[in-house]
């Protein structure tokens, strides 16, 4: 029996993100400097509480992957993970939208990527931290890619 190809392969990024919401940052209009005009500040040394926490799937190869899925589309993703729970959580994610997980890379030398979006509640203005992990490490040969466009 014939396999049908994917409609869609992503390539890139895969990251576990921590969504902060919270009113207590206040934004800080910067004069200094026109490519920073805006600064979202808090105060030096205080203990913020979120009003809400949201652990969610991030990366544009695994946002875009999941989006085709969503549309119906056969969907694979070419990403690199960490050996670690973030790494199975996003794996288990791709896999129940419907995400064709063949093509991806797990490394046990780095963690799986991650980030953290403070964000101002009132405003929805933020600050991203972000940590590339795997990302960073991910390679394809051409004998992968050239499966990826035949299955």
């Amino acid at each position: 029996m014939l396999r049908r190809k994917f409609d869609v392969v992503t390539i890139g990024g895969a990251t576990r993100d921590i969504m902060f919401y919270t009113s207590d940052g206040v934004l800080v209009p910067n004069t200094q400097n026109k490519l920073k005009e805006k600064l979202l500040g808090f105060e030096y040394g205080a203990k913020i509480i979120p009003e809400s926490l949201h652990q969610v799937l991030g990366g544009g190869a695994t946002n875009a992957a999941v989006s085709f899925a969503r549309l119906g589309l056969r969907v694979g993703a070419f990403v690199r993970l960490g050996r670690d729970r973030d790494g199975d959580a996003i794996e288990a994610e791709l896999r129940k939208a419907g995400v064709k997980t063949r093509f991806i890379e797990r490394d046990s030398s780095v963690r799986t990527g991650f980030s953290f979006f403070a964000i101002h509640s009132p405003t929805k203005e933020h600050v991203a931290f972000l940590h590339r992990g795997a990302n960073d490490n991910m390679r394809m040969s051409r004998e992968e890619l050239r499966q990826a466009r035949t299955q």
